[in-house]
């Protein structure tokens, strides 16, 4: 695990982070990292190794039954990289992405690419019901895709295969609602206030092994882009996660 911790820093975190983020990994993140991103990539080093080691016994269709666990573990891991670089960089005062106008109907687009990108790594499209109507937002495109995609990720994780999660947006006079519901586990009151209370990543390592890092960056991102987050779930009843965006309006025209 020291080898393999040590080539990720070299290789896939170095090129991804400026040094300022890659000194505070070291020395503030380093307990969170083993269960998030080192259990996926060993199940990819587990399988590789499996199949070098069976490879002439193997019939075509179990070799690629194991490539594409390989791809299915490699893209949890790349998911999982990705929402950690983006906490760090989200630690950050001053951290800002290009933002664009976006009417409703760009607004509703958005949505939809992180509720299909949910909803096929789980293979349940079917048990997503969508009701999304948009209004005008100035936001990043790619970050609201990216709380649609952890809060639906969400939903399907925590909530057995079969059972409908609810997907809704709509506007009225001054923001853009967006609401995911499912029947699942739910969460304990302890968990919410965990939710509730995380305003940086260290000393909430338990949180982060039993949600992941998804509702912790959907917290700070929906803050990032000034809005708002909020969870109503219920033990043994499900969950509903509530975001809101202010209502943006077009840019003034230029003087001459």
């Amino acid at each position: 695990l020291r080898c393999v911790f040590a080539r990720l820093q070299r290789a896939s975190l170095s090129r991804r982070v400026n040094d300022r983020v890659l000194a505070q990994l070291r020395l503030s993140q380093q307990p969170t990292l083993p269960h998030k991103l080192f259990t996926p990539l060993a199940g990819i080093l587990g399988v590789a190794w499996l199949l070098e080691e069976d490879l002439d016994t193997l019939s075509k269709d179990e070799i690629r039954q194991d490539l594409r666990d390989i791809q299915v573990t490699g893209r949890q891991l790349y998911r999982s990289l990705r929402n950690y670089l983006l906490l760090l960089e989200l630690e950050f005062e001053g951290f800002v992405r290009p933002k664009s106008l976006l009417d409703a109907e760009a607004v509703v687009d958005g949505l939809i690419v992180g509720i299909n990108t949910a909803a096929a790594q789980h293979h349940r499209t079917a048990d997503i019901n969508r009701e999304l109507a948009g209004g005008s937002l100035r936001i990043n495109p790619a970050e609201l895709s990216m709380v649609a995609e952890e809060l639906v990720d969400n939903a399907l994780r925590f909530s057995r295969k079969g059972t409908p999660v609810d997907v809704r947006s709509w506007s009225d006079s001054t923001a853009v609602h967006f609401t995911v519901t499912d029947a699942g586990r739910g969460m304990t009151a302890r968990q919410l206030e965990q939710i509730a209370a995380v305003q940086r990543l260290e000393g909430h390592v338990r949180a982060q092994q039993d949600l992941g890092f998804g509702l912790i960056l959907v917290h700070r991102l929906v803050v990032h882009m000034a809005g708002e987050f909020r969870l109503k779930s219920e033990a043994g009843q499900g969950t509903t996660s509530h975001v809101s965006f202010p209502l943006a309006t077009a840019d003034p025209p230029q003087a001459a």
